[in-house]
């Protein structure tokens, strides 16, 4: 019988209130609640253990429960859980952080850490830490990118590699980070695993000093939220499993899809090399 992986998630649980354009919704949120809820979903079992500070509010407990994601730390005494505000109304999203838990302080031996901030929660002596304690370390760049304006308004940010040298792999959104094409140079400089995702564009790697690119599979998802912190638990469980990082990460876009769809898919994500060149009028062309 296979042995399922501890997995620890060190990331702030959060309660996001979701604005579309023809609705609006109040959930429970953050890496661990989004992980689980993907590998309920696509039928994958792990343990998995969420490390962050909440309020102990009644929406926050029931949902990690509900995916089967424990809570390690208890509530923290007169805090409130970290929250976002999510709009979607427009072509491109807009997150307002609403309220901030406080900083993540406790870590406890496992197979494989997620470390997926949402804003800010992890020192770098907490980090080390973690990197002592876990074989397999997988980084989720956003919360230590983001940066906020007067308004709560989320912005993008810059990422200091010297905290990622350790990481199998170093994942971040590209709507997070402020220069994606020096941090692509800086990481093949610094020999640092970097998986850019793009939503439905795909991703962007650097690894062993090579740039791919890869376009999503299967359809586009009406509400996004989530689907990164499943597709960094999906890359994390495959490098686990003794994948090579490019593997992992062509799963990882492939369980993304099904997730979305529902369904099993027969196409098969496609991890093409290009050139620094090429990436730099792919990110032009985003930009317009």
């Amino acid at each position: 019988m296979k042995i399922l992986p501890l997995i620890n998630i060190y990331a702030n649980p959060t309660i996001d209130k979701i604005v579309f354009q023809w609705d609006s919704v109040v959930r429970c949120g953050g890496p661990g609640y989004y992980a689980g809820l993907g590998l309920r979903e696509l039928g994958l079992n792990a343990r998995l253990r969420v490390f962050g500070c909440h309020g102990g509010e009644k929406i926050v407990l029931e949902g990690y429960k509900e995916v089967k994601a424990e809570l390690v730390e208890p509530p923290r005494q007169l805090a409130s859980t970290t929250s976002f505000l999510l709009d979607y109304r427009t072509s491109e999203r807009r997150m307002y952080l609403l309220n901030f838990c406080g900083p993540i302080g406790y870590v406890e031996e496992g197979d494989i850490a997620i470390v997926s901030p949402v804003y800010h929660e992890i020192s770098n002596e907490l980090l080390e830490y973690i990197y002592r304690v876990h074989s397999i370390v997988v980084i989720d760049g956003q919360g230590f990118a983001r940066r906020t304006l007067s308004n709560g308004l989320v912005t993008s940010g810059d990422i200091d590699l010297d905290w990622f040298t350790k990481a199998v792999a170093l994942k971040v959104s590209i709507e997070d980070v402020r220069q994606p094409l020096q941090l692509i140079k800086l990481a093949l400089r610094r020999d640092i695993n970097l998986v850019l995702t793009r939503g439905y564009e795909g991703v962007i790697v650097v690894h062993r000093g090579r740039i791919y690119m890869s376009r999503a599979v299967g359809p586009k998802a009406k509400d996004p939220t989530g689907l990164g912190d499943i597709f960094t638990i999906l890359l994390a469980i495959k490098v686990y499993d003794n994948s090579n990082l490019l593997e992992a990460i062509a799963t990882a876009i492939k369980g993304v899809g099904e997730y979305v769809c529902k369904c099993k898919l027969d196409e098969e994500p496609q991890l093409q090399q290009v050139s620094l060149g090429t990436l730099d009028k792919v990110l032009s062309n985003d930009r317009k």
